[in-house]
C-alpha cells in the first residue's frame, strides 16, 4: 500500500506536455506542485503486442516509489510521492515525483560547466552510497542517468527501480526478467553479468554498487561510457552482449593516456585511477566500502566552497 501522505491527488500537479528528459526506461516531465517545480517520471514498459503495458508500469512505479521513500537521506534525490494522473490518452498513469533539478543529470551539468570539480561530485555520490548501504539497500543501477545535480552543484542519487534490500538474499535469474534485476550493462560487475549469462542466482551486494561507482567515475573523467570502444557500431542490445562477454572474461575499461583530457583537464590523477581500479577488483569482497572511500585523502583533501544542500 502507498502511504496516503505520498499519494498526490491527480488535480494537484500540472504536467508539461513534452518530456524534459528521456532515459532507456522512462519519460520525465516537468510539473508544478504547490508552487514548486517537480520532475514527474513515468516508467515505460512494452507488452508483447507492442503496446504500453500500463499495469506493469503501475506495479513497478509503486515498487520504486516505496523504495524511494525508504531511501531518503543525505546524498539522495528528494522524493515527493506518487502522482496519479487520470486524464490523458493512456490514463490512468502513475508518475514518480521528485524535486526538479534544473542542472539535469551529472553529465548535463558537466556539459554546462566543464570546469566543475568531478571529485566533489564523486564525493557526494560516495556519501549517498554510504547512507544506502548503512540502511541495507543496494542501488543496483549507479550510472550517469541516475545522478542528478542540484542548484548548489551537489550530486544526488535517484532512480531506485533496480534497488534491492540486502536482507532479500539471492535472486533466481531464471525466474525473473534480467532487465529488472540488472541496470546499465556497461556499469555492472562481472558477478552480476555472469549470473545473467549462466542463468543462475544473483546475489545483491554493496560491492556491486562500488564497481558501478568506479565506472561512473570513469565516465565523468574520460567523458565516455565504460567500454565505449567495444563494438561501437552495433546496436545497444548487441553491444551489451559483447560487453558482458568482455567483463565476464576479466576485461576493464580502457585507461586513458596521460595526454588525454581526463588527466590534463578533468582532474584525473594516478592516485584517483588507482582507486577506480580498486573499485573494479574482480572479487567484490576486496572492493573498498563507500565509508572507506569517503576517508581517502583524494576526497577528504578537496576544498569545497559550495553552498550547503538546500532543504526540501
Amino acid at each position: 500500500m502507498i502511504p496516503p501522505q505520498f499519494l498526490i491527488l491527480s488535480d494537484s500537479i500540472s504536467l508539461s506536455k513534452d518530456t524534459c528528459h528521456v532515459t532507456g526506461g522512462a519519460d520525465i516531465y516537468q510539473g508544478q506542485h504547490r508552487g514548486r517545480l517537480v520532475a514527474c517520471k513515468r516508467l515505460r514498459r512494452v507488452a508483447q503486442n507492442g503496446r504500453r503495458d500500463v499495469c506493469e508500469e503501475a506495479a513497478q512505479a509503486i515498487q520504486e516509489g516505496l523504495m524511494s521513500l525508504r531511501c531518503q537521506g543525505p546524498g539522495i534525490l528528494p522524493f515527493r510521492g506518487i502522482h496519479l494522473c487520470e486524464e490523458g490518452p493512456e490514463s490512468p498513469a502513475l508518475y514518480l515525483v521528485s524535486r526538479y533539478q534544473a542542472s539535469g543529470t551529472v553529465v548535463d551539468y558537466l556539459l554546462s560547466d566543464e570546469s566543475a570539480n568531478r571529485l566533489l561530485l564523486i564525493k557526494d555520490i560516495v556519501q549517498g552510497l554510504g547512507f544506502l548501504h548503512d540502511v541495507g539497500v543496494v542501488h543496483g543501477d549507479i550510472n550517469n542517468d541516475n545522478i542528478l545535480v542540484d542548484g548548489s552543484g551537489h550530486a544526488l542519487i535517484g532512480s531506485f527501480g533496480h534497488a534491492r534490500l540486502l536482507s532479500d538474499g539471492p535472486v533466481d535469474i531464471s525466474k525473473c526478467d534480467p532487465r529488472r534485476l540488472v541496470g546499465a550493462v556497461a556499469y555492472q560487475p562481472a558477478e552480476y553479468l555472469e549470473a545473467v549469462l549462466q542463468d543462475t542466482f544473483l546475489i545483491p551486494s554493496t560491492g556491486a554498487d562500488i564497481y558501478s561507482l568506479g565506472c561512473l567515475a570513469y565516465k565523468l573523467f574520460v567523458g565516455r561510457s565504460p567500454f565505449y570502444d567495444i563494438a561501437p557500431k552495433f546496436i545497444s542490445c548487441i553491444r551489451d552482449c559483447h560487453i558482458m562477454t568482455a567483463v565476464a572474461g576479466g576485461g576493464q575499461p580502457t585507461k586513458p593516456k596521460a595526454s588525454d583530457p581526463a588527466f590534463t583537464s578533468n582532474g584525473l590523477t594516478h592516485e584517483v585511477w588507482a582507486l577506480i581500479e580498486e573499485c573494479w577488483d574482480r572479487n567484490c569482497q576486496n572492493r573498498p566500502s563507500a565509508d572507506a572511500i569517503a576517508k581517502r585523502a583524494v576526497l577528504t583533501a578537496i576544498p569545497d566552497g559550495r553552498d550547503m544542500l538546500s532543504p526540501e
